[in-house]
């Protein structure tokens, strides 16, 4: 069995896994933005099951924006 791993943008990884699904190809999608919002398709692997932006950005002591909550959650 074959497996790909693809990190990419939302759009095109529901295409690919479309297209895969078509050609019954076994592929794994990781999400790695803890912003993200909406997917078309559900990812094998999800970040914002250990860190969400919205989380650390109601945070009281972190104090940060979306910008800054970015960053933490990336580090």
């Amino acid at each position: 069995m074959l497996v790909f791993y693809f990190v990419f943008q939302s759009t095109y990884c529901s295409y690919v896994q479309k297209h895969a699904e078509a050609s019954k190809r076994d592929i794994r999608i990781v999400n790695l933005d803890p912003a993200a919002e909406y997917f078309a398709y559900q990812p094998y692997v999800d970040v914002r099951d250990l860190i969400d932006v919205k989380d650390v950005m109601s945070d009281k002591e972190l104090r940060l924006g979306p910008n800054g909550a970015l960053v933490y959650c990336m580090e």
